[in-house]
């Protein structure tokens, strides 16, 4: 999840020089080491969050979430949001922010005992181009499906947990260690939660179940001459909890390519800004009359090499 606002220089005088942090009874590591534009990252077994973002905050989180799995399945997706909040307020100081999904990997897991082919491949039913198969010791061990901004992984789990020793999964699932039990996970990245209307953590909650039958349905499906393969009719049935929250039904609608005059404006209104302060201009609108010239003079110059035609 990403936060927009701004995050006060007192909060990072806080953190310099700390090894560790606690906030809102959560331990934290404090790492001050470069990840893409943020330059503080803050780590422990339940939340990564990254901040410090050199990047103007209008346009880029000045805080940006990732929030562990163990953490979400421990204390449930509505807890685990409040928490996180908490923190977040607390990089605040309380002042105000906005909050954004970013990412978001909704999945389901299925006790399933039958292998899976090879040429099962050939059965799916899908939107998109790219197909992966993978195998291990001559089994087949899942498939991925796109590479966009949004992407099907369908993989032995049970396979996984031997290998990264999470056995606690199995209580959760309430089945012995020796069944197969195969997931079905779909990644949508920040682009496509925006054709869906999904802006907030409230927004996925209340349209998870409506976004999980488009995925499982329209985006993606098992069929052997035409018909839904019983693995996939179990896919289809899994239920998303939205807690009290009405849920909210959901269509895709492709964006066009390019920015809206709004967005053009708050953008170039975080660049001015990032500017002004950069070289101390105390009015934004002395920045923006010394950037015009600039910008004219680079599409002048982008015209000189324009090829002809």
């Amino acid at each position: 999840m990403g936060y927009y606002g701004e995050v006060v220089s007192d909060v990072y005088s806080v953190l310099s020089g700390q090894g560790e942090m606690t906030i809102q009874g959560m331990r934290f590591k404090v790492q001050w080491k470069q990840r893409g534009p943020y330059s503080v990252v803050l780590d422990n077994d339940s939340l990564n969050i990254a901040l410090g973002n050199t990047a103007p905050w209008q346009s880029s989180p000045s805080v940006y979430v990732q929030v562990k799995s163990e953490y979400i399945w421990s204390t449930g997706i509505e807890e685990m949001h409040r928490q996180t909040l908490d923190v977040v307020n607390d990089l605040y100081m309380e002042a105000s922010f906005r909050e954004q999904v970013s990412r978001v990997d909704v999945f389901a897991d299925i006790a399933w005992s039958k292998p899976f082919q090879a040429g099962d491949i050939q059965k799916f039913s899908k939107r998109a181009k790219d197909t992966n198969t993978w195998e291990a010791h001559g089994q087949v061990t899942g498939f991925t499906v796109g590479k966009g901004k949004i992407q099907a992984r369908i993989y032995d789990k049970a396979l996984e947990l031997r290998r990264s020793g999470k056995d606690w999964l199995y209580d959760l699932w309430e089945v012995s260690q020796d069944s197969q039990v195969w997931r079905v996970e779909f990644q949508l990245r920040r682009e496509a939660l925006k054709e869906f209307g999904i802006e907030s953590f409230d927004d996925l909650l209340k349209a998870s179940p409506s976004l999980w039958d488009y995925l499982t349905g329209k985006w993606l499906s098992v069929r052997a001459n035409k018909r839904l393969v019983s693995f996939w009719e179990a896919v289809q049935a899994a239920k998303f909890a939205t807690g009290d929250n009405p849920v909210q039904f959901v269509k895709r609608v492709k964006m066009r390519v390019g920015m809206t005059w709004e967005q053009a404006a708050n953008q170039i209104g975080g660049i001015v800004e990032s500017c002004a302060r950069r070289h101390e201009i105390e009015v934004y609108s002395t920045a923006f009359n010394e950037l015009i010239p600039r910008v004219r003079q680079r599409w002048i110059g982008n015209q000189r090499h324009k090829p002809d035609g």
